[in-house]
């Protein structure tokens, strides 16, 4: 199974009409000199796994269940590191759930932690299988995403080089429910780390401060929003929309910064 080292930028939304945003960004045709393709649009359920430690987590390793419909993907992902480009790397391994693909998996995360490594011999239930591994669910969120494609059109023929995704987040908490935008821009076999940083320079000027570096990701994010509900924050939204103010997403930030891993050591 390959290994590939993912590269990526994130922009959150800053808007009083994210929509319209998504819509904006939707209606170009190209970027950076490269050319957009159309978008495609589609629905996931995520649920993120962790030991009852956060022992994932800690060595900065995610474990993933992505439900597209009747398709059950896994994804593990791995060493995170980010640069003064904003440009995120990590290493991806991720293919439709089977025994064989949670066998390539286990490896890589178990090189810093403990679980149980025996499987069962069915492994058709996933979640029952993960459970008895030692992992629990510490994330459940709902994803609506358009695609878009961004084209070289310099080389012969057309080279996809990224991956535009526009990702309306919906968290779901006991008593809370909050959406997040946010643009995510991955560079492709053909891509490279400048182009993407390109991409997402271009992007910017032409949105300006209604799109802004985001330097965490979506899980993170989430269970820094619940903790913060937890303690007691009125988790501030725009008017009676359920999307969250930049005075909100400041403080997320400054809390993530603040706390580091140890946010996550809540129980």
């Amino acid at each position: 199974m390959l290994m590939p080292v993912e590269i990526e930028t994130k922009l959150i939304v800053i808007s009083k009409d994210p929509e319209s945003v998504f819509a904006g960004i939707e209606s170009l045709t190209t970027i950076g000199g490269y050319t957009i393709m159309p978008a495609k649009k589609g629905a996931h359920h995520d649920r993120y796994l962790d030991t009852q430690d956060k022992s994932l987590m800690k060595n900065r390793v995610a474990l993933r269940l992505r439900d597209y419909g009747k398709t059950l993907i896994l994804c593990m992902k791995k060493d995170k590191e980010q640069d003064n480009s904003a440009a995120t790397k990590r290493i991806e391994i991720e293919a439709p759930w089977s025994g064989s693909c949670l066998r390539e998996i286990i490896p890589h995360i178990c090189e810093d932690i403990h679980i149980k490594t025996d499987l069962p011999t069915d492994v058709d239930d996933p979640l029952r299988t993960l459970n008895a591994m030692g992992f629990h669910v510490i994330q459940d969120r709902q994803t609506m995403r358009s695609i878009i494609n961004i084209i070289d059109p310099d080389k012969r023929p057309a080279t996809l080089i990224a991956e535009m995704a526009l990702d309306t987040v919906s968290y779901r908490f006991d008593d809370l429910s909050v959406h997040h935008y946010e643009v995510e821009i991955e560079a492709k076999e053909n891509g490279s780390e400048d182009m993407i940083v390109q991409i997402t320079g271009t992007l910017r000027e032409k949105f300006g401060e209604e799109l802004r570096p985001w330097p965490h990701n979506k899980l993170i994010t989430g269970m820094t929003i619940d903790m913060l509900h937890k303690k007691g924050m009125d988790i501030k939204t725009c008017k009676d929309k359920s999307f969250m103010s930049p005075s909100m997403y400041e403080r997320i930030d400054a809390e993530i910064r603040r706390t580091g891993s140890s946010v996550f050591n809540q129980k």
